[in-house]
């Protein structure tokens, strides 16, 4: 019994490495882009992050976090970005009890979704960890409710006609 759990234990891990996509197909993926596009002027890596966060955390539980990071301050003599300054959040992404993080990209683990950050936040930003969304985080981000509300109609999964209904 405990090897059985061992080896459910690594496959887990072993999966947590991959993504696993927040949009079931393209249409549902441009739907959402779209609506925040008409709504908010921008989508969920430049500037809806806390509003498509909320979306996701109404659908799916967990904890609404941030990766935090510091700004470049300067390239060193070999042309090598410097950081510098306190540590600011730079995007927000759902963290659940499991170890994973999920943001518009898909869902896998908060390690991968580090490094995921930190490709597209380079040179302008350093990605060094997570923290909870605390008052005056990405206070530019919008929060509406009515974006969230239409968000999570978008997201949320058809129900299929194959599994009974309650």
């Amino acid at each position: 019994m405990a090897l059985r759990k061992i080896r459910w234990q690594q496959f887990l891990m072993a999966n947590l490495e991959r993504n696993v996509p927040v949009f079931s197909n393209d249409a549902q993926r441009d739907a959402v882009y779209q609506r925040m596009e008409e709504r908010i002027a921008c989508g969920p890596f430049d500037g809806g992050c806390v509003a498509f966060a909320m979306a996701l955390q109404q659908i799916h539980g967990g904890d609404i976090m941030v990766v935090e990071g510091r700004s470049l301050s300067r390239l060193d003599t070999f042309r090598q970005p410097v950081y510098r300054g306190a540590l600011m959040a730079q995007h927000a992404i759902v963290v659940f009890p499991d170890g994973t993080a999920m943001d518009a990209d898909g869902r896998c683990s908060v390690k991968l979704m580090l490094r995921r950050t930190a490709r597209w936040t380079h040179p302008i930003a350093s990605v060094e960890g997570i923290r909870a969304l605390q008052d005056g985080d990405l206070e530019d981000a919008p929060r509406d409710a009515a974006l969230i509300h239409e968000l999570v109609a978008l997201l949320r999964p058809a129900p299929s006609f194959d599994s009974p209904t309650p």
